[in-house]
């Protein structure tokens, strides 16, 4: 299958979800925007995924690709094509589909628990059946889009996953992250530095790294093996 990635800044790239789609025999293009390249203006690849970056789109103020990438998300969805969108990714479909992104009510940094909402009996619910600690670097939220099964949540955001017929997946913590991933995100970013009961400190995501993301690249390798079947 052709998977198309879209880079929207050098902090946030594929990582582990970039090696597990090219582990499974797939062919990868990654749309760099921070190296100047354009989101394409047609759906030509079978899956599309879209991952984090540093921009709000609760600002008045965004960078032009946002609308196209948009107009591409909703050309995936009508054609019946999947989506995977993770942190800024899962919001721009969020948005894309009709439904709106604010600030959450406090910042949320490092590891902490997803809990699965109950009420979802799909393929991708199932495999978030049970209570998982991921890893986690936002300060928005998005709004569950009209037609979605909001899947999960956690005490520090009330939206945290949503699916539509299993085939466009959003995810408000980073599932693609890998060791370098945690590591850039701490030397890049101070939101680990503000206070608020859902961030924890340097040395608690630094831990966290061994202990809790084995786990999580088991989730992705499920989750991508669900939208490439």
């Amino acid at each position: 299958m052709k998977i198309l990635a879209i880079q929207h800044d050098a902090a946030d790239p594929p990582a582990h979800a970039g090696t597990v789609v090219q582990e499974l025999g797939h062919d990868l293009t990654v749309v760099k925007l921070d190296r100047g390249d354009t989101i394409p203006a047609t759906a030509d690849a079978d899956l599309l995924m879209t991952f984090g970056g540093a921009i709000s789109l609760s600002d008045s103020d965004l960078p032009d690709w946002v609308a196209a990438e948009q107009d591409l998300i909703r050309e995936y969805a009508r054609t019946g094509r999947r989506v995977l969108g993770i942190c800024l990714g899962s919001q721009m479909v969020a948005v894309a589909l009709g439904a709106t992104v604010q600030r959450n009510r406090g910042p949320e940094v490092g590891w902490h628990k997803v809990q699965p909402i109950g009420t979802a009996d799909s393929a991708i619910a199932k495999i978030f059946a049970e209570e998982s600690t991921v890893f986690h670097w936002h300060r928005d939220t998005f709004g569950i889009p009209d037609g979605a099964d909001h899947i999960l949540k956690s005490d520090g955001c009330d939206h945290q996953g949503f699916t539509i017929e299993d085939r466009i997946v959003g995810l408000q913590f980073h599932l693609e992250a890998n060791e370098k991933t945690v590591n850039t995100f701490l030397f890049v970013s101070g939101l680990w530095r503000q206070d608020s009961p859902f961030v924890q400190s340097e040395i608690a995501i630094t831990e966290g790294i061994q202990t809790h993301l084995p786990h999580q690249q088991e989730l992705l390798e499920q989750v991508l093996e669900q939208l490439l079947a």
